[in-house]
This record gives C-alpha cells, structure tokens and sequence, in this order.
C-alpha cells in the first residue's frame, strides 16, 4: 500500500479509554517528536501549495522512466519514512476502518471513469451544474456529493481560484489526472477491470475455503465462461469492448516504471526480442525506443494481436515509430508447437503473465521455450 493516511487521530480520541499517567509519560517525548516532524511537514505542504493557480499540464506526467537510481532510492526510503510516521499516528482501529472503507474509494474512481470526469475537467475548472450536464444527469445533489467524496479522497480537489465562494469548482489532481483517455499511460481502463472482471471475483474469496470449498470463485461470477473451457480469455474473446480495456489496462503498467526496466536489462547482447504474451506491444516499444538497431516478435491470441497492430501499424499509431522493426504472430502458448520459431541470438522474455494458468497447459510453454 502506497496510501498515505494523515487522518488526525486526535479526531476520534472520544472512542479510546484515557491511557494512564505511566503510558502517558512514556511516550510523551516520542509522540511530541512525532507531531514536530509532521507539523513541519504540513506547514510546508501549506506554504508550497496554498492558492497556487491549477496548472493541468504540469499533472501529466510520464513516471516510465524514473529519477537515477541514488534519487530513486533515496525518494522511496523518504516515503516510506513518511508512511510510518502516518502509521505511527493512526491508531489501529482508524486503520482498520480505512482497509475496510478502501472499497469505496475503488468506486469513486470506477464513478470518474465511466463518466469521463476527469477528462472533462482537462479542459478547466467546472461546476457542479456543468459537471452533471457533462453526465448527462439530473440528479445535481448527487453528483455535488460525488464530486465532495473525490476531493476528499485527493483523487479531485476544489478550484482554489473559484470567482464565487458558493458556486465551488473543481478540477483534476495528479491522481485523477492519470485517468485522463487522452494519456499515453491512462489508468482509466485498469480501473475498469479491476471492477468489471477483478472485483467480482475476489467478493467470492472466503467461498475457496472451509468443508465445502470450491474450486475456484471466476466460476460463480462467469459460469458461461468456466476455467476448465478457457475461462478469463474465452471471456474476452467473446466481448471486445472489455478485450480491448484489458488491453489498455496492461498497457498502462508500462508507465510504472517499464522504460527504466528497458534501460536496466540486459537487452543489448541480443539480436532480437520475442515478448511472449506481450499484449498491445507497449514494453516491446519501450526496447525498440532504447535498442533502434534491433528487431522483435510480438506474439499473444488472435484478437490481441488485432488490437495491437492498429497501435503499430496505423499512421498515429502510438508505436508507429517502430512499426518496421516488428513481426506480429498470432496464437496461444497453450498449444504446443503455436511459439514462432527461434533463433540463436532471440531474447525470450514473458512479463506479467504468469497467472490463472490450468496446470494442464503449462508444459506446452516449457516444451516449445526448450
């Protein structure tokens, strides 16, 4: 987890006992300690950010290729610190409440992306009436206290520069900035898989457990499209529009670092890449853009490789720029014999798709590698 809590715990201190004179004087000079340093860092916060005019250019940001590896190192263990001291205020019930409530969270960013919100408020700060014209919906209120809900989690916040106190306005944060469709790296169809597919799913988990445990929970939320008979990818097959955002959901990991894993393996001594499995194509782009001399194989089903050459191929491709450098091949590695066939000099290499495998299938991946 990444959530950064400050939800003061000062707040709810009329749930807890009062703690004792002896507990109290033990951890006084800790807690003051703690407070300094968090206060510091709120002033701070306050004085670099408080009435800075919105900028929604400066919250699209290409995070595929992180700081040098010192200012990457030193960033995280900066966070991490940041984190404990949040931990360290935050009682372990308020905690609690908060992995509990997460859910909710996950639906508001669901809300923001099927009604385009964030993309809407690229264009500039907008009302809660211009918003809920946008939604096409009458329910004003509602879409007031969705709007509320969103700032308060940070994922949109209030127009600081709002002419009219009681008209408020709002516009996109970094967080909901990367759920903008306009981005190269867009999180919005994530999202939408995480809910649609994901979600559904994992509400079953307690059902793998206990005397009467099945075997598995995708069977109770897709029985039409039962592991056993191709499971999650007969699914997809048979609905393109959530083909497609499972496409892009994969596609979007890319902005998570994959340009530095490009730069950081151990490419350069190959001759040609064969990304297995490798979706639109978006890491293989990353390797092409870092390796201009060498060519690549693109292999996953069928309609994958459709939705990957309209990438590749078409003239505002996202990859155009490498189109002639890379050969599509379409099929499954769960048949044997259905891999392109190598070379001496080929990197083979598979990336996040080592997952709901049938365990009859996987020696047909071994077999045709060796």
């Amino acid at each position: 987890r990444t959530k950064f809590n400050l939800r003061c715990p000062l707040r709810y201190s009329f749930l807890f006992q009062p703690p004792s004179s002896s507990y109290i004087e033990r951890r006084k000079n800790k807690n003051n300690m703690k407070l300094i340093i968090l206060s510091a860092f709120v002033v701070l916060a306050a004085v670099l950010f408080h009435g800075k005019e919105h900028n929604e250019e400066a919250l699209v940001a290409d995070f595929s290729h992180p700081p040098p590896w010192p200012i990457f190192i030193a960033v995280n263990i900066f966070a991490a610190t940041l984190r404990k001291i949040a931990d360290a205020l935050t009682p372990p019930p308020i905690k609690m409440m908060d992995l509990a409530d997460d859910y909710q969270t996950t639906m508001l960013c669901y809300a923001a992306v099927k009604f385009r919100i964030p993309d809407f408020l690229s264009t500039g700060p907008k009302s809660v009436d211009e918003i809920a014209g946008f939604m096409n919906t009458k329910e004003t209120l509602r879409v007031e206290r969705l709007m509320y809900a969103l700032a308060s989690e940070s994922i949109t916040q209030l127009d600081k520069t709002s002419p009219d106190p009681n008209k408020p306005r709002f516009v996109n944060t970094g967080l909901s900035a990367t759920l903008r469709t306009d981005i190269k790296y867009s999180m919005a169809s994530m999202v939408g898989h995480q809910v649609e597919e994901a979600m559904p799913v994992w509400m079953h988990l307690v059902e793998l457990f206990g005397p009467d445990a099945k075997a598995n929970s995708w069977d109770t939320v897709f029985p039409e499209f039962a592991v056993s008979e191709g499971g999650f990818w007969k699914y997809l097959q048979a609905n393109p529009k959530q083909e497609k955002q499972f496409g892009l959901a994969m596609t979007s990991l890319e902005g998570l670092g994959g340009k530095a894993m490009a730069l950081d393996g151990p490419f350069e001594r190959f001759n040609r890449f064969v990304d297995v499995g490798g979706s639109m194509g978006h890491f293989l782009y990353s390797v092409l853009d870092t390796y201009q001399d060498k060519k690549a194989i693109l292999f996953d089903r069928p309609p994958v490789i459709e939705n990957a050459k309209k990438l590749w191929l078409e003239e505002n491709g996202t990859f155009n720029k490498a189109s002639d450098r890379v050969e599509f091949v379409a099929g499954s590695f769960f048949e044997e014999g259905s891999l392109p066939t190598l070379e001496d000099g080929d990197a083979v290499y598979m990336r996040y798709i080592l997952h709901d495998w049938v365990r009859q299938h996987e020696p047909c991946l071994w077999f045709d590698l060796i």
